[in-house]
């Protein structure tokens, strides 16, 4: 991965003993490294395999000067540390506006990854752990944990340049829903503009027309829905959008009417290029769900075959269960 980093630094959010908000903030930006490269890396990868990401744009009315920091600092590049401790500041406010009083380190790093030119805005949470040095001593370590970053915003600042309002603002919406990023949100002025989720459930409705107009064979069918999630996926991995024509390229194959022209000549709502939420996306290849202490999931190619569905009796009737469960059954039918 080729990553180019051009600014770089790392402020501190804390709440002393009185529960007051205090902002820990460095006075030079960190040195480029090839430790700072790698954690940029990390979390550029990190970021774009995060399942549940938002699309949004800034808001036409907010409280927040975010907007007009971001500007200023983009004509004049030297006032980075400025406007990185104004954005920390506005953040840690808003957090201890909305009653959350985690310790955290707020990242700002603006590089170029390929032609594009990003602004990652990341909290990550302060983790210790205990060590042991070879003369057996034990010592406290505190480190950024990567692997939590569950509250992120990136911004595509060409797109900013060029006023391409399409999808300039990409934010994990973190575990538990939108909710949980308001507060981060509110601090940088930006709103959601697009449903994802939405986006991915048009294109599946779109892909099982598609497949049940024009292709006949099931197994034919299924391979061309695992085609279209495996194709996003990768789409996503790379932090690209999905097109809708290049996608049409990948599935089109076995049909004489293209994917694109079905699209063309029907009733979507399909833009030409979107971000579709993978989860929603694999329900096309993947019935899953728990609930009463049951967890079941499978091929939604086995549907009608070996596994079937009786709606009088809301029975589930699944042949051929897998070894490893039969196994299991059978051992415990035994114990009784």
């Amino acid at each position: 991965m080729s990553i180019n980093l051009n600014h770089f630094i790392i402020h501190g959010l804390k709440h002393n003993s009185q529960d007051q908000f205090v902002c820990v903030f460095q006075e030079e930006e960190l040195p480029q490294s090839d430790a700072a490269n790698q954690l940029i890396e990390e979390l550029h990868i990190r970021f774009n395999a995060k399942p549940s990401k938002g699309i949004g744009r800034f808001a036409e009315q907010s409280e927040s000067q975010f907007v007009e920091q971001l500007a200023q600092w983009q004509e004049y590049p030297e006032s980075y540390v400025g406007f990185s401790q104004q954005t920390i500041r506005a953040i840690g406010e808003k957090m201890h506006e909305y009653g959350l009083a985690n310790d955290c380190y707020v990242l700002m790093a603006e590089y170029q990854y390929v032609a594009q030119r990003f602004l990652l805005i990341a909290e990550l949470p302060i983790k210790e752990k205990v060590t042991c040095s070879d003369s057996l001593e034990l010592s406290r370590l505190r480190f950024l944990d990567a692997d939590a970053m569950q509250l992120a915003v990136r911004l595509d600042l060409m797109a900013l340049e060029s006023n391409d309002e399409s999808n300039y603002a990409v934010f994990i919406k973190g575990r538990a829903g939108r909710k949980v990023a308001d507060f981060f949100l509110d601090s940088l002025a930006i709103e959601e503009a697009v449903d994802r989720k939405a986006q991915a459930e048009e294109l599946a409705q779109v892909v099982n027309d598609y497949c049940s107009q024009h292709v006949e064979q099931k197994d034919v069918q299924a391979e061309l829905k695992k085609e279209v999630v495996s194709f996003c996926k990768e789409q996503q991995v790379a932090g690209e959008q999905v097109n809708v024509g290049e996608l049409s390229h990948a599935i089109s194959g076995p049909a004489e009417v293209s994917f694109s022209d079905f699209i063309s000549g029907s009733e979507s709502q399909l833009p030409d290029a979107i971000e579709p939420e993978i989860k929603t996306l694999q329900r096309m290849t993947r019935f899953s769900g728990t609930g009463k202490g049951v967890s079941i999931s499978f091929d939604a190619a086995l549907m009608g075959g070996r596994v079937r569905y009786d709606a009088t009796y809301d029975r589930l009737t699944i042949d051929e269960i897998p070894p490893n469960l039969k196994e299991q059954i059978l051992k415990q039918l035994q114990s009784d």
